[in-house]
C-alpha cells in the first residue's frame, strides 16, 4: 500500500492535550546473555518491505465499495490472489510493471524474498532520542550484531471514493537472536480505525497484550512482557495495557501512510482471475515499497478513564466480535 511514516496518534483524533508522545526502551536484560537496556527511542525505523494491496474486485470502477486487504504474508498474498504474483505485469490501463520502474508505487517483485534472511520486513533502526547515543545492546538492522526485529502486518478495511478505511487487522513485531536464530513475538498492534486527513491516511489502534488475536490475554514469558517499556511512567506497555479494566488502547499508536494517491489508480493495478464464472474470485493487487517509523503515545493518568469510557473513540479490546488471529508466520 505504502511509501509510510508511522505516526503517533488515538484512535481516529490527534493528540489532545492530555495525550502525550513518550520515548521508550527496549529491554533484553532476560533473553540470553545479553545485557541490559537500550538508550530511550523516539522511533522503530523499518525500510524496503514489500507492501501489498489486494481489492476484492473484478475492474477498477468495482473497488469501491470492496473490501480491502493490505499485508505483506507471502501465503495470504499468493492465496488471495491464487497464484505467487512475481513477475512482469500489465494493469488495467496497459501500463507494464515489472519491479523496476521508478515509480515505488507500481513495483511487482517476488513476494518470496519475505524471508529473515532478506530483512526484507526488517526493523533496521533504533532512532535514539538522544542522536548521538551508541546504546544499542546489540541491536543491528543488517544482522550483523546480536539481534534484530522484524514484522508481520494484515490490515483490512473497505474503500470509499475518497480513501481506503481500515477498521481490523494487526501489526506483529518479533525479536530474532542472530546465534540461535530464535524469533520471539514481543508486540502486537492492533488496528480499530482510520481517517483520511490532509490527503493521507492514517489508521490507528493500540498494543495489545492477547498476541495472537484470539480474544484472550496470552500467557507471556517475562522477556514477551518486559521488551518495551514506557520512560515517562517507568511501566511496561504489557502492564500498561494489563492494568487497563477495559484493555483500551492505552499504549496507542497510528500509521499515516503518505499515499499518494490514497486509491490507487489504474496504472498500479493488476487483475488475478481465479477463473470462476461470474468473477466473484477476482482481486485487484497493487504492490508497492514501504518505508516507515513506528512510535508509540502514552495517555496521561487523567486520561486513562477517558479512553476506558470510549469518550475518544476508543472501543474495548476485546469488544469486537471478530478479531482475526494471526496466522503462522510465513
Amino acid at each position: 500500500m505504502m511509501n509510510k511514516k508511522l505516526l503517533i496518534a488515538v484512535g481516529l483524533v490527534a493528540f489532545s492535550s492530555s495525550i502525550c508522545a513518550g520515548p521508550f526502551k527496549i529491554n533484553v536484560d532476560s533473553y540470553g546473555d545479553e545485557d541490559g537496556v537500550t538508550e530511550a527511542i523516539n522511533q522503530l525505523g523499518m525500510t524496503g518491505t514489500l507492501a501489498t494491496s489486494i481489492y476484492k474486485a473484478s475492474s477498477f470502477n468495482n473497488i469501491f465499495g470492496s473490501t480491502v486487504i493490505d499485508t505483506n504474508i507471502y501465503t495470504e498474498v499468493t492465496a488471495l490472489a491464487g497464484e505467487p504474483i512475481a513477475g512482469v505485469h500489465t494493469a488495467l490501463d496497459g501500463t507494464i510493471l515489472n519491479g523496476s520502474v521508478g515509480d515505488k508505487n507500481s513495483r511487482f517483485v517476488n513476494p518470496v524474498v519475505y524471508t529473515q534472511a532478506s530483512l526484507i520486513r526488517n526493523i533496521d533502526q533504533l532512532n535514539l532520542v538522544d542522536g548521538s547515543g551508541e546504546d544499542f545492546e546489540g541491536f543491528s538492522g543488517n544482522n550483523s550484531k546480536d539481534w534484530f526485529l522484524d514484522f508481520q502486518y494484515y490490515f483490512t478495511g473497505t474503500v470509499s471514493t475518497s480513501s481506503q478505511v481500515f477498521n481490523d487487522g494487526y501489526f506483529n513485531i518479533f525479536f530474532i537472536d542472530k546465534t540461535s536464530g530464535n524469533r520471539v513475538q514481543v508486540a502486537r498492534l492492533d488496528v480499530d480505525n482510520s481517517e483520511l486527513s490532509n490527503a493521507n491516511l492514517q489508521v490507528s489502534g493500540g498494543y495489545t497484550g492477547d498476541f495472537d488475536g484470539d480474544g484472550v490475554a496470552d500467557n507471556l514469558t517475562d522477556f514477551q512482557k518486559n521488551f518495551f517499556f514506557d520512560i515517562k511512567t517507568g511501566k511496561t506497555f504489557w502492564e500498561l495495557w494489563s492494568e487497563s479494566a477495559l484493555n483500551t488502547n492505552v499504549v496507542a499508536w497510528a500509521i499515516n501512510t503518505n499515499v499518494v494517491p490514497p486509491i490507487p489508480s489504474a496504472s498500479q493495478l493488476v487483475l488475478f482471475n481465479k477463473g470462476t464464472a461470474d468473477q466473484s474470485d477476482d482481486v485487484l493487487i497493487r504492490q508497492t515499497d514501504l518505508n516507515s517509523s513506528i512510535g508509540f503515545a502514552i495517555p496521561e493518568p487523567s486520561s486513562v478513564a477517558l479512553l476506558g469510557m470510549g469518550l475518544l473513540g476508543l472501543g474495548a479490546r476485546f469488544g469486537k466480535k471478530h478479531r482475526r488471529t494471526t496466522n503462522p508466520v510465513q
